[in-house]
């Protein structure tokens, strides 16, 4: 009579409720997470840049800049979120030929920094005697320097 009344029975057992409840749980916390990284990211999107990707950026739009007077006098560019961003720089060759030392400032909404790169730029001589003298210059001092190493 007993295991008549066993087989009319049905339902689970503690142990098959639990067992379904922990797979919902690790389910449940899997696509929480996956939710949240996915919002995350669509919000950062909608945010303002962090200073790295704004001075990579910035430095990036100098880099493709062909002409020294734009910079010099200021360069406006767009921005993230259709704003402007402006950068106003002092170029200076160095002994380097076709090397300069840019020193350049940054004003984009609230945010303001100083930088400095160097750029190679044939170009950018204000007139190409500067840089003819400078290859000469060059020249005799490696014509110097493989004297001096015949010598020893």
């Amino acid at each position: 009579m007993q295991s008549d009344m066993k087989k009319n029975q049905r339902g689970f057992t503690l142990i098959e409720c639990l067992v379904a409840l922990m797979l919902f749980a690790a389910a449940s916390v899997t696509f929480c997470t996956a939710a949240y990284n996915c919002i995350s990211v669509l919000d950062k999107m909608n945010k303002e840049p962090d200073m790295e990707v704004l001075k990579g950026y910035v430095k990036l739009n100098i880099t493709l800049t062909a002409e020294r007077t734009v910079l010099e006098d200021g360069l406006d560019f767009d921005g993230f979120n259709n704003d402007t961003i402006t950068v106003k720089a002092e170029i200076e060759p160095t002994k380097i030929v076709n090397l300069f030392h840019i020193k350049f400032e940054v004003d984009y909404n609230e945010v303001n920094y100083s930088d400095e790169m160097f750029l190679v730029r044939p170009t950018w001589y204000e007139d190409s005697a500067d840089r003819d003298e400078l290859l000469e210059d060059r020249k005799q001092f490696l014509e110097e320097k493989r004297m001096q190493e015949a010598k020893m």
